[in-house]
């Protein structure tokens, strides 16, 4: 509403009525436009591999580099079996060798098959000198189509699963910012970037968390954040630098609310210590046989920052880390643990499961059945975060 320079209201012209009208539609169709602007992912599905074989529907066209290789279109359904050589790789069956071939769908949607499981947009095979590698290129939005259900019950509170939406979107796209000069952006495995399964593991609850909150990420001081999570903090996140060398000042130690539903409160390991040293050198880490394990630095949130093993040949001081990702972080679930060594095996217990920074996925549970909403998650546990539209 205007207002004259005495506080009352005059009516608008007819003429700017239009104009308004005009404006606002306008304005409209370039909101929707930038939210609905497509934002492509690359994604990792294998890599290393000595062959792979390929089904290519109808619906798909393919091309190779060199470029011609094949036909790039055909009526029925193509199986290609590929084969890596030291330079290139072979289709088997035909006299064909090449670098790189992808399969692009024709229309939307369009689901190809890699490994036994469907995946929407398109698939790239690439030579290198260990093997091929499968990358699956898409919609950012639908891949985390694939991811959230993967990450978080999908029977959990809406505001939980939108807050593990907008954690995922963001570490993708900070991942991609970093990744141009690769073959690919993220990874599929959960290990090394979080866990991705494509079409088939998609669920209707968490595809409308994804839509609920789509082009929402979290930023500090106007940056995509790397928004790192874990399964279960069991009382207290971790600061960045005590897990990585570098401290971030929106992934601060906080204080979480235990969550007694959470199956990951505690844990226990048995490992033999031959175990230990095989895995260890693996590592890179020359050990002899082990006497003690001996935490000798703690972080202020408990977890052990430092080791101490002894062994026949001396002492060797590993992070707490490294010792937690060279024995498997399905095993020794984190590294707030104790450990007693007892007729040739290790002992552990341990509380929680993850590097403890970040969002913590069973406390954001607990707080979205306490009311929370996805907002008030986030920022709890990315202190000073911001939500905004990339």
């Amino acid at each position: 509403m205007r207002t004259s320079r005495h506080g009352l209201a005059q009516p608008i012209p007819h003429h700017n009525v239009r104009l308004l009208s005009f404006l606002a539609i306008l304005s409209l169709v370039m909101t929707s436009s930038t939210y609905a602007e497509s934002v492509s992912i690359r994604v990792l599905l294998f890599q290393n591999l000595s062959s792979f074989a390929l089904s290519v529907p109808p619906d798909y066209a393919l091309t190779t580099k060199p470029a011609g290789l094949l036909p790039t279109n055909a009526d029925g359904w193509r199986t290609l079996q590929l084969q890596a050589s030291s330079k290139n790789f072979r289709i088997t069956g035909l006299d064909v060798e090449g670098e790189e071939l992808r399969l692009t769908p024709r229309a939307k949607p369009g689901l190809v098959y890699a490994g036994q499981l469907p995946y929407r947009g398109s698939l790239e095979i690439k030579w290198q000198p260990a093997g091929l590698i499968v990358v699956n290129v898409l919609d950012l939005e639908e891949y985390l189509y694939g991811v959230v259900p993967k990450e978080a019950p999908a029977q959990w509170q809406m505001a939980a699963l939108r807050a593990q939406a907008i954690v995922a979107r963001t570490y993708a796209l900070y991942k991609r910012a970093r990744q141009a000069n690769r073959d690919y952006d993220v990874a599929a495995q959960y290990i090394r970037d979080q866990h991705y399964e494509g079409y088939g593991a998609e669920h209707p609850r968490t595809t409308q968390a994804v839509d609920d909150t789509r082009g929402l990420v979290l930023t500090c001081h106007g940056d995509l954040i790397p928004t790192y999570y874990h399964a279960e903090s069991a009382g207290y996140t971790e600061n960045s630098e005590d897990v990585w060398a570098s401290p971030h000042p929106c992934l601060r130690a906080v204080r979480t609310q235990m969550y007694p539903a959470s199956p990951y409160l505690q844990w226990s390991a048995s490992l033999p210590l031959q175990t230990i040293q095989s895995a260890l050198a693996k590592r890179g880490y020359a050990v002899g046989p082990i006497r003690r394990l001996e935490p000798v630095r703690y972080s202020a949130a408990g977890r052990i920052t430092l080791l101490k093993i002894t062994h026949k040949s001396g002492d060797t001081l590993i992070r707490g880390t490294d010792f937690r990702l060279a024995l498997g972080p399905e095993v020794i679930r984190s590294t707030r643990f104790t450990v007693q060594i007892r007729d040739g095996r290790a002992l552990f217990a341990g509380q929680g499961w993850g590097h403890g920074v970040g969002l913590c996925q069973w406390c954001s549970q607990g707080m979205a059945e306490s009311g929370h909403d996805h907002e008030a998650i986030l920022t709890h546990y990315y202190q000073g975060s911001r939500l905004s539209h990339y």
